[in-house]
């Protein structure tokens, strides 16, 4: 009969981590996703350059940003994944995308543009846009929100 050492038991728990560590929380395919994208607008014209996030009440959300048409495609553990069917309190905010770099000449002339939406889609407590998003996806989310 072999006797146990301390290096047999710490070999078990590697090969335990080993295998387990995948599972852990965070990693792209953690969640079940649905591909989604729509558009944007403020009054009917489509607007560019704003970040589009999706929360659902349990797990994690989704963000993408609008082009020049207002079109957006959500991401939530890669690239164009989607998000997590079920319901989405919708959240909206400018882009940080074509702000310069502290220091060069651009950012001395820099004037941040106003948000082109009503304040009240800036955040989860204040936002009363909802929508659904089904186990297929939906591709065609029309936002249509108030300007300022």
């Amino acid at each position: 009969m072999k006797k146990s050492s301390c290096r047999d038991g710490f070999a078990g728990w590697l090969v335990a981590a080993v295998i387990l560590l995948p599972a852990g929380c965070g990693r792209p395919g953690a969640a079940p996703t649905a591909p989604v994208g729509g558009t944007l607008s403020a009054a009917g014209t489509p607007i560019a350059g704003v970040n589009v996030t999706f929360t659902p009440a349990d797990g994690r959300s989704a963000t993408g940003i609008t082009d020049a048409e207002g079109r957006f495609t959500l991401s939530t553990f890669a690239t164009g994944d989607g998000a997590v069917p079920g319901r989405h309190r919708v959240t909206l905010s400018v882009s940080t995308a074509d702000v310069p770099m502290p220091g060069t000449p651009e950012a001395a002339s820099y004037k941040p543009q106003p948000a082109p939406f009503a304040k009240k889609y800036g955040g989860l407590d204040s936002t009363d846009l909802e929508v659904d998003i089904p186990a297929a996806g939906d591709r065609a989310i029309m936002l249509d929100v108030e300007s300022r």
